[in-house]
């Protein structure tokens, strides 16, 4: 069984340049046998995750995909045996998004975990549940195909939404773990609120959830997204 690593990367913003050193580093001490590539998700309308994902698989050669953010940690081992035999896997639960205060002390070699939570050294939330494709996802590679995400997303949020309602659609519910996500500190993307990107994303997102229930019409909007891709 391969495996390999897609991450949507963009260079420029030292913040995420930080995190994703520690990040590789990270895979690069737990899996050395995994290859890892990034994904350019650049266009000239605006950055795209979706199309940063695709990039990557384009260009891997694994079984199985481990799709994290660039700034985010949490163990895939136990989701991609998962994801071998139920087609996807979340492996985390809960997500613990980090301070800027925290970041910098776990970039300094620092446990996430035992940092001291005080009123100058605060996480930015407390910790939510973490969304099925938001942060990491792990997806065999037959899966991934079946069911892609879409490249008409352009810029932040409402992608991951439309994902894990294609992935369910088509393949059925995930395997999640149980373990914990961390997430490191970085200047958050431009978007109209913490729960909506833009319009058209907004728009492109309902008509995934008026097709959530229909196989049929969920691939004809993937067939329609392929052409994009």
């Amino acid at each position: 069984m391969n495996v390999s690593v897609l991450v949507p990367w963009t260079p420029g913003c030292p913040h995420r340049e930080a995190a994703w050193d520690h990040i590789r580093a990270t895979y690069a001490s737990e899996f050395p046998t995994w290859e890892i590539i990034t994904g350019d998700g650049d266009t000239p309308d605006g950055y795209s995750r979706t199309r940063a994902i695709l990039d990557a698989e384009s260009r891997a050669h694994g079984d199985v995909l481990v799709i994290p953010d660039a700034d985010v940690w949490c163990h895939p081992g136990l989701a991609v045996l998962a994801a071998v035999e139920n087609g996807w896997a979340i492996p985390h639960n809960l997500v613990h998004r980090l301070s800027a205060e925290s970041t910098e002390r776990v970039l300094a070699g620092a446990d996430w975990r035992g940092l001291p939570l005080s009123s100058d050294n605060p996480q930015d939330a407390r910790p939510y549940k973490g969304h099925p494709t938001g942060t990491m996802v792990v997806i065999r590679r037959d899966v991934f195909r079946l069911a892609p995400p879409d490249p008409r997303f352009v810029g932040w949020g409402q992608e991951d939404d439309a994902w894990s309602l294609a992935l369910r659609c088509l393949a059925g519910p995930p395997w999640r773990g149980t373990d914990d996500l961390v997430h490191l500190w970085h200047p958050p993307q431009p978007r109209r609120n913490r729960r909506v990107g833009n319009p058209e994303n907004l728009d492109l997102l309902r008509r995934y959830q008026k097709a959530r229930h229909s196989q049929a019409a969920m691939r004809q909007l993937i067939d329609e997204a392929r052409v994009m891709a």
